[in-house]
């Protein structure tokens, strides 16, 4: 039923490459006139095609990408693919990977994923083994989706999740939040070892759990087994009837092993008075056991333990078995939904956890049964593939398109309206080090300013008065004695006497930008109150309509909208990079969604994360982890060195330079595109008469002069730029605070490694 000619017809006909193309570009398309949309972001979507060679072996096809929908259509066309998986957006096309340095090569962003495999499950059905696949063994994947779906929504509050069926014995779960595709390998590992309850052939029938300490399980934990219980004992089509576990067989002696002799003996004597019992009908005589056993108890041990005796063993047999390797690499490749399965013939289509019954793997469309009926009907929406189609459009893509519509839109505002805090030690990392690790949040205060706008935009984003106020604090306490290289864990590496800076840059809308910065106490001293009543302060001292923005209507909250108390202390989070939001309290947040709506109904308990046990001890609230949008290029941050300098030779553009001091603190990107951006910190620059802001371009050179700064005259200058330049068409923008120098490039798609030209054999030692 699988030959290359039906798969010709296929993607021809059937594989929905435009749905797909819209899916995985976020609504950034190539040709969308937004300016908050990343054009080439499908095209840094690595793709693997798989070929099937002459003598029957697969060719692996990696690094493959495609600019737009219709070469995602022609390529797949003229390969025509057994199998193609997709992997995660990198920094720079993929195809490019061995034109860029190493480090510059990496991967930005990817969907969550989660491969559930019916070989993990061997060891407890009776039904089937190996690759084959029934309805009865169908019962521990609708298990499995129910169980994932819940925690993923509640527990992390991720709202666009895709279950795909395999094509042959698993199901695949793809969560699609920008939150959850942004998440490091560090954080993916944590949550799928939160998610891990059940490992897979461990020779027990026992998840083990455990009360520690507590009078019951913990809500997260109780809401699994409530639908694992379901799935186990209550469904029609349950697993202790399908599986018929509890007759003689492998699985009884480890099911009955927690038991005593005397109990064991019961359930014994049992079975031999009723030979035809069901394993339902035992299971009964076993909850008695344990319901007994629970009101004899007198210690706690005794009642731990009799409270979850039987609940571990429904949880072994129906939570899911995870894949961890699947989930814990951000560039790990996974087969795409819609593709057809190499050995059965059956389509990977998408499947409705809001209708589980409704889904049988066995009635799933082949691509011999889609292309009779296409040569019969020579209609795609008259097959047995449309309410598949017609899920993944109304059910998942319609949703999640109109979600990263409002991020592109709330990305695009952000560019000039926001306010970004940064906080950070005195102690700074050396420039060299700076912009290189996502951890190094600590150095110039400049750093990523204007970059990060974009990346707290959408829910993060609250409008109070006329303005949206956006403050993003990175909290990052560095070991002087560690010169600097190694981040501080808690106030355990001689930390305590260092103090905290805040820079703030807030743009409000008529209103010239301006940077704010507040120096506070040790942190171990410092509370979030006490940082939010002198930043509001400075605030009001500059912005009429600042006395809006009342002290008790707002407080800081994570990336995953969990508000941090007032009286939390800064030390909480000097360990580690975090990011944090000031915006309105939670009395004023919206409700609707699935974390909303967990938060109200179990409070602290909402958010359960089993590692990490000595932070939440200090946090009011815990959090889930997350990790910000990166740029799509590396950016270089160079920030001052030494001394300041001056140069006693005139420039290429005669400029007597020994009247200016030389400026050494920049960022700069490249992100593959016509220009190289630039930007300059200058405080109050924006103050100046555009006659004292002046620069000078050549082919491969550029000179900004500035007078009258702060009763100084600067320049910043290259005279041997990394690429080619179109001088006309190169100029300067001034903002409040620093200065923008957007550089043309002369050769459109070449790739700046560097900003300034590296000496190499051959060049002039002088420019």
């Amino acid at each position: 039923d699988f030959n290359r000619e039906l798969l010709k017809i296929y993607y021809d006909k059937f594989f929905p490459f435009l749905a797909m193309f819209r899916w995985l570009s976020y609504r950034n398309d190539p040709k969308s006139a937004s300016t908050g949309a990343q054009k080439d972001f499908f095209n840094r979507r690595e793709f693997d095609l798989v070929l099937q060679g002459d003598a029957g072996n697969e060719i692996h096809c990696r690094y493959t990408c495609f600019k737009d929908a219709e070469e995602y259509r022609s390529r797949v066309l003229e390969r025509q693919p057994i199998r193609m998986e997709i992997g995660a957006v990198y920094s720079h096309p993929p195809v490019k990977h061995k034109l860029v340095m190493k480090d510059a090569y990496k991967p930005l962003e990817r969907e969550l994923v989660f491969d559930i495999d019916m070989d993990d499950y061997d060891d407890i059905r009776s039904c089937c083994t190996g690759a084959k696949l029934c309805v009865k063994c169908w019962t521990f994947m609708k298990a499995a989706i129910e169980i994932l779906r819940r925690a993923l929504r509640e527990d992390f509050g991720f709202d666009h999740l895709l279950f795909v069926y395999s094509g042959r014995r698993g199901v695949h779960c793809w969560v699609c939040d920008a939150a959850a595709r942004r998440l490091n390998n560090e954080q993916r590992s944590a949550l799928a070892e939160y998610m891990t309850m059940v490992t897979p052939g461990a020779g027990k029938c026992r998840a083990d759990l455990k009360l520690t300490g507590m009078e019951e399980l913990h809500p997260a934990v109780s809401e699994a087994y409530t639908i694992c219980k379901k799935w186990f004992r209550d469904d029609p089509n349950c697993i202790l009837n399908s599986q018929d576990i509890l007759r003689a067989g492998p699985h009884l002696p480890n099911i009955l092993e927690p038991l005593v002799p005397s109990e064991r003996d019961k359930v014994t004597e049992f079975m031999k008075k009723h030979p035809e019992a069901s394993s339902k009908e035992i299971w009964a005589e076993l909850e008695k056991i344990a319901e007994e056993r629970d009101r004899e108890a007198v210690s706690f041990k005794q009642k731990s333990e009799a409270k979850v005796l039987l609940k571990d063993v429904t949880v072994q047999f129906a939570y899911p078995r995870l894949d961890v390797n699947v989930t814990k690499q951000i560039n790990h490749l996974l087969k795409s939904p819609f593709v057809v399965h190499p050995k059965t013939g059956r389509v990977c289509v998408p499947i409705d956890p809001d209708h589980l019954n409704d889904f049988d793997p066995s009635k799933v469309p082949t691509i011999g049964h889609l292309v009779e009926e296409f040569s019969s009907t020579q209609d795609v929406n008259k097959t047995s593939l449309r309410p598949y189609l017609h899920f993944f459009e109304t059910g998942f893509l319609q949703k999640l398109e109109a979600k990263s519509t409002e991020e592109i839109r709330a990305l695009s505002d952000a560019k000039t309206t926001g306010a970004l805090m940064v906080l950070h030690s005195e102690s700074c990392l050396t420039s060299r080090e700076l912009g290189t690790n996502a951890q190094h949040s600590a150095g110039h205060p400049m750093q990523r300013l204007g970059l990060c706008v974009g990346r707290v935009a959408g829910e993060l984003c609250r409008p109070v008065g006329q303005a949206i106020w956006q403050v993003e604090a990175v909290i990052s306490i560095w070991d002087a004695d560690a010169n600097a290289k190694q981040v501080s864990r808690g106030l355990a590496s001689g930390v305590k006497s260092m103090t905290c800076k805040v820079y703030a840059h807030v743009d409000v809308g008529g209103y010239p930008s301006f940077a704010l910065p507040i120096q506070v106490g040790r942190p171990e001293e410092t509370q979030f109150g006490t940082l939010k009543q002198a930043l509001l302060k400075e605030i009001a001292q500059r912005v009429t309509n600042a006395s809006e923005l009342d002290y008790d209507t707002l407080c800081f909250w994570n990336q995953d909208l969990c508000p941090i108390p007032d009286s939390c202390s800064v030390a909480a989070f000097a360990w580690e990079h975090n990011d944090f939001f000031l915006r309105p309290t939670p009395a004023s947040d919206s409700a609707g969604s699935a974390l909303n709506e967990s938060r109200a109904k179990r409070g602290e308990l909402s958010y359960y994360y089993a590692h990490n046990r000595d932070r939440r001890s200090l946090i009011a609230k815990p959090q889930a982890t997350s990790q910000p949008a990166r740029l799509p290029m590396p950016v270089k941050v160079v920030a001052p060195s030494g001394p300041t300098k001056f140069n006693t030779k005139q420039s290429p553009f005669g400029t007597d330079i020994t009247k200016f001091e030389t400026l050494d603190s920049y960022t700069w990107e490249d992100n593959d595109g016509e220009t190289v951006k630039v930007l300059v910190p200058l405080d109050g620059v924006g103050k100046l008469s555009p006659e004292k802001v002046r620069s000078h371009f050549g082919e491969r050179s550029f000179e900004l002069l500035v007078e009258g700064i702060g009763g100084r005259n600067v320049r910043f200058a290259c005279y041997k730029t990394h690429g080619e330049l179109k001088p006309e068409e190169c100029k300067h923008v001034v903002r409040a605070n620093r200065v923008n120098l957007i550089l043309r490039k002369a050769k459109e798609k070449d790739h700046w490694f560097d900003l300034f030209k590296k000496r190499a054999i051959g060049d002039d030692d002088d420019p």
